[in-house]
């Protein structure tokens, strides 16, 4: 397996960029669940603006239909 000077060569080169690999992978990680969180924030802003406004457009609709029902 390591008979030949080449073949110690790519071994050590492999074994050299494992560390490299390794701190790759745990930096895509730690970006993806920054970036999930983010995410997720912002979509709970969403959710509250929406719930905001459809509880907005609701007290408009009664105020209407009060108004309406008070017309003959």
């Amino acid at each position: 397996m390591f008979s030949t000077i080449r073949a110690r060569l790519i071994w050590l080169v492999l074994f050299a960029l494992l560390p490299a690999l390794a701190i790759i992978i745990y930096d895509e990680i730690q970006l993806r669940r920054r970036i999930f969180k983010e995410i997720h924030r912002e979509a709970a802003k969403v959710e509250s603006l929406v719930q905001e406004r459809t509880e907005s457009l609701i007290e408009e609709t009664h105020a209407q239909l009060r108004a309406l029902a008070r017309l003959r």
